[in-house]
């Protein structure tokens, strides 16, 4: 049978390359061995595609924003373990579901409008919306959602990259808080006669 190495050829100006070789025998007649053909593959390219992928999922895996893909028609592909964090749903849970069940039930529309625009070609944008967790909860949050497109530019899977607004959200919250407190004590103060007792 024929056997497959992986090696490093050189070319003639020395510089090295990744090869596939394959070793097969050569039988005469009779099934006797009487020599090997070897065939060799250069799959420089191919490997540095390979050593990118992989990459590009540690940088997934591991990168602290939630990050979702999905396929053209918005059915979860990946779900990296920030998206876990932030949705409480486990990696495998919602691979195959559609990305509208992070929706509310109000914003599925919009959701599938948004997977159609992508799908069309939308440049990536971000939008402040809301999300909803596996208990229920709502969260706010800002999408930036690029496209993935092959070598020809056609969509061949979408990308949601989520960022929980919460304490951004509840942040604000405390300073109009502050800004309303500091109003009525100006208008208070601005209004009433201070007296000092002597």
């Amino acid at each position: 049978p024929a056997k497959n190495l992986a090696t490093i050829g050189f070319r003639k100006d020395r510089t090295e390359f990744q090869v596939s070789l394959t070793i097969s025998p050569i039988h005469d007649a009779d099934g006797a061995v009487v020599g090997s053909s070897a065939t060799a593959r250069d799959v420089t390219e191919q490997k540095q595609a390979f050593e990118a992928a992989q990459q590009m999922a540690a940088v997934v895996k591991f990168s602290g924003e939630a990050i979702i893909t999905c396929t053209p028609r918005g059915m979860i592909t990946s779900f990296n373990p920030a998206a876990e964090k932030l949705f409480g749903y486990g990696g495998d849970e919602l691979i195959g579901e559609s990305v509208t069940i992070l929706s509310p039930q109000s914003g599925a529309e919009d959701s599938r409008a948004l997977v159609a625009e992508m799908r069309g070609g939308r440049p990536a944008g971000n939008l402040d919306t809301v999300r909803v967790r596996k208990d229920g909860s709502v969260v706010p949050v800002s999408l930036t959602t690029p496209a993935i497109r092959d070598e020809g530019g056609v969509v061949v899977g979408m990308c949601a990259i989520v960022r929980d607004l919460t304490e951004e959200k509840q942040a604000a919250q405390n300073l109009r808080s502050l800004a309303a407190a500091e109003d009525l004590v100006h208008s208070v103060m601005g209004s009433a006669p201070i007296g000092i007792a002597l």
